[in-house]
């Protein structure tokens, strides 16, 4: 049961993940259309009959239906300029948040208080010769995996103080978890594919449900035996 259980939030987070990075995909080739596809410029105007145009009227018709063609071309760029700029500076505001975020987390670490692995008992102590330990005191609610490089196991101090040492081993069983299966980098990844389309309800529902997903797997891993 257990098994099938990690199996199936697995399979929801792949299948999230490739569709952010289908999307993507798509994003990629409407952007490279234009110069990748033949131009449409030479392609006649088609009437409501299905009929080609006259090459006199179609020429003729920006003029007819707008009094010129500078009419006609000064309108678009306007409105998608419009969109550009409120696109760039939203995404702009997510990118800052993100790296407001890691830089208050590269705070905490580097003024935070090494712990030594001394207090691991078991299997748990040599798998966790790789990662270092950082009790912080800051209130953060949970402890979390962090550093690409240095791969660092944050603990709050108030949970450091309030649970026993069992209680410990299960939450630092749960981040060496994540460690081992790289997720990390996952996580990383997701936050990647989710910034073209940060505008989404649906990427947004995406990436929380990857996240959640990746969560449920780890929980049921780290509880298994071992």
């Amino acid at each position: 049961v257990l098994v099938r259980s990690v199996a199936r939030a697995r399979m929801r987070m792949w299948v999230r993940l490739a569709a952010l990075a289908a999307a993507v995909v798509v994003l990629v080739g409407l952007l490279l259309a234009p110069r990748v596809l033949p131009s449409l410029s030479h392609i006649r105007l088609v009437e409501f009959g299905g009929k080609a145009a006259d090459p006199a009227k179609a020429a003729a018709m920006p003029e007819v239906l707008n009094g010129g063609p500078d009419t006609v071309l000064s309108l678009a760029p306007s409105g998608l300029a419009i969109l550009t700029a409120g696109y760039l500076l939203g995404l702009c505001l997510v990118v800052g948040q993100g790296l407001a975020s890691w830089w208050r987390v590269r705070r905490w670490v580097r003024h935070g208080e090494e712990v030594p692995v001394d207090w691991l008992t078991g299997p748990l102590a040599e798998s966790a010769g790789k990662v270092r330990f950082c009790l912080i005191r800051e209130s953060h609610g949970s402890p979390f995996l962090t550093g690409w490089i240095k791969p660092t196991i944050v603990l709050p101090a108030s949970l450091w103080l309030r649970f026993p040492p069992r209680v410990l081993h299960d939450v630092v069983r749960h981040e060496l978890t994540h460690f081992r299966r790289g997720d990390l980098w996952w996580h990383s990844l997701a936050a990647v594919l989710f910034l073209p389309f940060y505008f989404h309800p649906a990427a947004w529902l995406l990436r929380a449900g990857f996240v959640r997903d990746l969560e449920i797997s780890c929980d049921e891993v780290a509880a298994g035996p071992g």
